[in-house]
């Protein structure tokens, strides 16, 4: 893929894009609308966090972002790719632990909790290596 491709669609220096993202459960009359659409553009460098009340679709979202269920309306980019069609270099670009017991490896510190699900994601040392610029392995 070309550079002017993949920047295509990318507002300013937006790393993650959500463009009236929302998803619904059910049909009919048993409908359950979990995340109602939502348009969001997180630039490069900035830190966000998603409050609310349990149930309010928190969870939904980033699972959505992360490409781990199929939004009913709307779209999702990360780092200009869209998720929905680019998911294999869409979700390259982010990392995500969920509620849950089997998300991390407790014995395991934080760090090579990171390194090991890395290389599952198909990482390279080199790779991971840069990403570490950021983080701190204690």
């Amino acid at each position: 893929m070309r550079e002017e491709q993949h920047q295509a669609g990318v507002h300013g220096d937006a790393v993650i894009e959500l463009s009236g993202l929302g998803k619904r459960y059910g049909h009919g009359k048993h409908t359950l609308t979990a995340v109602k659409p939502t348009t969001l553009s997180v630039p490069r460098g900035q830190v966000i966090g998603l409050l609310g009340p349990n149930g309010a679709g928190k969870t939904t979202i980033i699972k959505m972002i992360g490409g781990l269920i199929t939004p009913t309306w709307g779209s999702v980019k990360l780092g200009g790719y869209d998720v929905a069609r680019q998911r294999s270099h869409a979700v390259r670009q982010i990392g995500a632990v969920l509620e849950g017991s089997r998300n991390v490896y407790w014995p395991m510190s934080a760090w090579e909790n990171l390194l090991y699900f890395g290389q599952l994601k198909g990482l390279r040392g080199a790779e991971i290596n840069h990403a570490r610029s950021g983080c701190s392995p204690s």
